[in-house]
């Protein structure tokens, strides 16, 4: 009776307000809903004021305007679908996801699951907390386990190298997406309006993914409702357009968008000469359903840079030209209850172009001059058959054809050398490289999900992979992973797993000599992980991993300054051939969840990321023992504000030594020097406007590094010859300063 009254109070102040705002008072008040905000989006709103008592049937009244029905769900819950007249295939295989259990550890979701999900990020927490350059993939780096720095987008997984993570859009894999890719990978070619879920895998992902160590990033496009949905958005970073749609009586959708950088323009309005970076994206995508069983989805995405840059002393100059255009075609089926799957069939085409001069007195000059053209066909198919109502089984395989062209040439002298492993050990050097790589890449997989006893599910899956890019490189990865349901509001789970990550057509070190693809690595992963969950509101998780890297390819460094535009000209180059590697850590995170208007999250991590050299033991450049890492958000009315603050551990250094008349400088990389401590908090404030209808306008103002704290990102060498005898000197260089950003989001 008191969740009646007070939703019928609640009917006369739902009117305008968002859709989703609606559904969490009603949730406040004891209903368990469960939707995607693929289906519920952020711009929509009750359209008139619901008349109806009960919360049940006020919830139908103001969803089903939107085309959304309510359906019974798993424990009395509520589950929002999509109403049979506009069903699509994918929003049906997207109904079956919201009732499955996840058994895997380190699962993220940056969209509503069910309690079943390991973790599950609102999506205000991906729309509301402040980064930098409008990038959603700077929003993971502070979840649990992730290392980043300020001046790239690329993520480091629990210790992984920043190449370990594989990234699918749509099912579509992409390779190396950034911009800026040889310039730090400053920001991610993905634009945030083209997000509607996010799930991150920080490892012990299943065997339907593969070919590489680390992690998973999988992001599920935007995708319209009944009613047509168009965006307009401008900021200090980016300026970008989206629109979407329905037609054919919800039988079709379509979408397109396109975004321009604005990174050029902020540098000529500061004043800064460092160059003209100019980089763009677009997407389009249509699909249609095939009788009642299939839906059919064409897609285009394609990034697009043309990049000068110079440094402040005119020391190093670039330009660099970059197009990766992916096409593909999706099929969608679900030819009985039990069995739904997907084909997709795709066609990727990347371009590069890179030219260069560097010159400085006393270390080194050069000059380079790099091209790059990929063409990769592929196929791809998963599907899934539950078997009985206890048990699932997946399976699936893919297939890419690649083509490559390498064409890699320099001549660099150095005045300087370094006395480390892997360092150059010639004053001259000069490479000329073309190379027609060609080859077939293949995967399949099989996995059976079962309820083995009623608080047990486990996962057992087997993985193949072969690459003809080396001769005779096989390799099964078998996985396993159980859920164990302590108590209802308690789950223990587990993962073992081996994780095989084979060389890409794009991925050869052409500029660093190397003309030979290298055998496939690997990875064993053990995780343990225990969550609690207090109530709807309070979750506790505590996990526990370890890494075991073995059969390692060398890698490339910069070793002394990383933030360069050149970096194959420097004489810091240093190639690292560790016999294997190690990653071990402990994540505690607390967040509450489905609380209105104050939502706030917090975590900590320990973590060790180390090379081992013949039993000495060096720590990764990206190595964090302590991170501390915390959020608050606040949604009133037309307001919203966050607040996010970080707290590690300063990066390993290397110590440098000269010896005196002699050109060669000795580096220690294990002195166990570190840079300062990095601390940095964001904020951002935004107030909407409603401007009659479905139009809405969003104000914001974001801040990075609010107290324009001095954080340390790495360091740099230089030759000081302003002495009677020149002396080589190195300093910290400081991360990113206080930045302000201003932008609008215009939805209607």
């Amino acid at each position: 009776m008191l969740m009646s009254a007070s939703a019928g109070a609640l009917a006369f102040e739902f009117k305008d307000a968002t859709l989703e705002a609606a559904i969490e008072q009603l949730e406040a008040r004891g209903l368990s809903v469960l939707y995607s905000s693929d289906l519920v989006k952020a711009e929509m709103r009750v359209l008139q004021a619901p008349k109806s008592r009960s919360p049940r049937a006020l919830l139908e009244e103001i969803v089903g305007p939107h085309g959304i029905k309510v359906a019974e769900g798993p424990a009395g819950s509520l589950i929002l679908t999509r109403a049979p007249r506009t069903q699509s295939v994918a929003t049906h295989r997207a109904e079956n996801k919201l009732t499955e259990v996840v058994v895997t550890a380190s699962r993220y979701a940056w969209v509503r699951v069910p309690h079943v999900s390991m973790t599950r990020l609102s999506d205000a927490e991906l729309h509301l907390a402040p980064n930098v350059g409008d990038d959603p993939l700077r929003t993971l780096g502070r979840l649990p386990g992730v290392a980043t720095s300020d001046w790239s987008a690329k993520l480091n997984l629990r210790g992984g190298v920043d190449d370990e993570l594989l990234v699918r859009f749509d099912g579509m894999r992409l390779m190396n997406p950034f911009h800026l890719k040889d310039f730090q990978s400053i920001f991610s070619a993905v634009s945030p309006a083209l997000v509607g879920a996010i799930d991150l895998y920080a490892g012990g992902f299943p065997v339907s993914y593969g070919d590489r160590m680390s992690g998973v990033l999988d992001i599920h496009p935007v995708r319209a409702d009944a009613q047509a949905y168009r965006e307009i958005a401008v900021s200090l970073y980016n300026a970008s357009a989206v629109a979407a749609g329905r037609f054919d009586r919800g039988r079709g959708d379509w979408a397109v968008s396109a975004r321009r950088g604005n990174l050029d323009r902020v540098l000529d309005w500061s004043g800064m000469q460092l160059g003209d970076p100019v980089y763009s994206d677009v997407y389009a995508h249509l699909a249609h359903s095939v009788g009642d069983s299939m839906s059919l989805a064409a897609n285009l995405l394609q990034f697009d840079d043309d990049i000068e840059f110079r440094d402040s002393d005119d020391e190093e100059q670039a330009r660099a030209r970059y197009r990766d255009r992916y096409l593909w075609v999706r099929l969608d089926a679900h030819p009985q209850a039990a069995l739904t799957g997907s084909t997709l069939l795709a066609r990727s085409d990347l371009e590069s172009v890179r030219r260069g001069a560097a010159e400085q007195p006393g270390i080194s000059r050069g000059v380079l001059d790099d091209r790059r053209d990929f063409t990769v066909y592929s196929l791809q198919t998963d599907w899934s058959l539950r078997t009985s109502d206890a048990a699932t089984l997946e399976f699936g395989a893919e297939w890419r054809n690649n083509e490559g062209f390498y064409r890699y040439r320099d001549a660099a002298e150095f005045d300087l050398l370094l006395d480390v492993q892997g360092e150059v050990t010639e004053p001259t050097r000069a490479f000329d490289i073309e190379y027609r790589p060609r080859g077939d890449q293949y995967g399949a997989y099989a996995a059976i999900n079962a309820h083995v006893a009623p608080p047990l599910t486990v996962e057992a899956g087997l993985r193949w992979d072969r690459s003809t890019l080396v001769d005779s490189d096989e390799h099964w990865s078998p996985r396993a992973s159980a859920l164990l349901r302590l108590n209802d509001s308690s789950d223990l789970r587990a993962s073992w797993g081996r994780f095989i990550q084979t060389q890409g057509i794009d991925e050869l070190s052409a500029s660093d000599g190397v003309a030979a693809f290298a055998p496939a690595q690997r990875a064993d992963h053990w995780l343990v992980g225990i969550e609690k969950r207090f109530g709807d509101e309070l979750d506790l998780r505590l996990e526990a991993y370890s890494k075991r890297y073995s059969r390692l390819r060398p890698r490339y460094e910069n070793i002394l300054n990383e933030v360069v535009i050149l970096p194959e000209l420097k004489p810091d180059r240093v190639r690292l051939a560790p016999s294997r590697a190690r990653a071990y850590g402990v994540e505690l995170s607390v967040r509450r969840v489905r609380s209105r208007p104050l939502f706030w999250w917090g975590s900590y991590t320990w973590s060790r990321a180390e090379d081992i050299y013949n039993r000495r033991t060096v720590p990764r450049a990206w190595d964090q023992r302590h991170a501390l890492q915390a959020g608050i958000g606040w949604e009133r009315g037309h307001w919203e504000a966050s607040l996010v603050g970080v707290w590690r551990s300063g990066s390993p250094v290397f110590d440098l030594a000269a010896e005196s008349g002699t050109p060669i400088v000795h580096a220690n990389p294990a002195s166990g020097h570190r840079l300062r401590t990095y601390i940095d908090v964001d904020a951002r404030i935004a107030r909407r406007f409603h401007l009659g209808g479905d139009s809405s306008l969003t104000a914001f103002l974001e801040i990075s590094n609010v107290f324009n704290r001095r954080n340390e990102c790495c360091t740099e060498f230089e030759l000081d010859d302003e002495s009677e005898e020149p002396e080589l000197e190195l300093e910290s260089i400081r991360s990113l300063p206080l930045l302000p950003s201003l932008g609008v989001i215009w939805r209607f």
